[in-house]
């Protein structure tokens, strides 16, 4: 779902979303484009959310301030800077190296808590691969992990991550 009030970026995605089809030549493609065209049940929920965007996001930071108060002295969470506000969509956290967030990835797996990566650099996706070296993108990309985030957390699940974390991190200092 993408909301504008740029009238030629509407226009534009009106048409990408669907097959960029020509305005006076029906089937007629001016552009690689897809089907991205959402249902009618897609839509009504989105739009629902919407509706409960502000509160999502606050049950978001509460999470990511909460996991930053338990866990701000074993691991590095993310840097906010003052000019952004984050809607704290993901959880993330550095730890010491690429072994250890591995490890601690994988407990976490054992006792039942999901993990992602962070995102893999550009420049070393296969579809943009180059020789060329990025030094924090690369280490983030080592280091960093997200915990679990949603909006319908509660703290004894948020406790329960933040134990399993506390715990694998102690076993190794």
């Amino acid at each position: 779902m993408i909301v504008t009030d740029d009238d030629q970026l509407a226009h534009r995605v009106r048409h990408a979303r669907a097959y960029d089809f020509d305005e006076a030549r029906h089937f007629w493609h001016k552009s690689l484009a897809w089907n991205l065209r959402m249902s009618a049940l897609e839509a009504a929920v989105g739009r629902a959310q919407l509706e409960r965007l502000d509160e999502l996001i606050e049950l978001r930071r509460t999470n990511a301030a909460y996991y930053t108060e338990h866990l701000g002295d074993l691991v590095t969470p993310l840097d906010t800077r003052s000019y952004a506000t984050t809607v704290s969509w993901m959880y993330g956290l550095l730890v010491k190296d690429l072994e250890e967030r591995d490890g601690l990835m994988a407990h976490l797996e054992r006792n039942g808590v999901e993990t992602r990566t962070f995102f893999l650099p550009m420049h070393q996706q296969p579809v943009y691969k180059s020789a060329d070296s990025f030094p924090v993108a690369e280490d983030l990309g080592r280091r960093g992990l997200y915990l679990p985030s949603s909006s319908h957390l509660s703290t004894e699940d948020k406790d329960t991550v933040i134990g399993h974390v506390r715990a694998y991190l102690a076993s190794r200092r």
